[in-house]
């Protein structure tokens, strides 16, 4: 269903004010002009990540992440951090918007796995609009 579909979906439905539904039906219209590059699904996951999780914890978008002589050295898509009982979470979320054929390549994959450690993430995962291939 592309970004037009659902906001028609959507759009059925009764608006009452500051409703989460309300907020996603803004959302949705913010994402329909904007270009194609990654970042509509980057939002569109951002919101639906800051409605489902729980009081105190914050998802931050496209953090730039620097090395002591202030070069930029990675960025992160999503960034939530929060704490449940005495555990600190710190989980990473990467988008790609994948139009091309294929699915998401297994180097991406490490990649991930590789920022997992290197950053110190309880969780990473990957969210891809294309359906992933079976790794064996």
């Amino acid at each position: 269903m592309g970004h037009a579909a659902v906001w028609a979906s959507i759009s059925l439905w009764p608006k009452r004010r500051h409703t989460p539904l309300l907020r996603l039906t803004r959302t949705l219209g913010v994402i329909n002009t904007m270009s194609s590059d990654g970042k509509q699904l980057e939002t569109l996951v951002a919101f639906v990540e800051r409605e489902l999780l729980p009081p105190g914890f914050s998802v931050k978008s496209n953090e730039r992440v620097f090395n002591d002589e202030g070069v930029q050295i990675a960025e992160f898509d999503i960034e939530v951090n929060g704490k449940v009982g005495s555990t600190t979470i710190s989980w990473l979320i990467e988008c790609r918007d994948r139009p091309g054929h294929g699915a998401a390549p297994g180097a991406w994959i490490e990649q991930l796995v590789g920022r997992r450690m290197r950053f110190g993430f309880n969780k990473v995962t990957a969210v891809s609009t294309r359906v992933r291939q079976k790794y064996r």
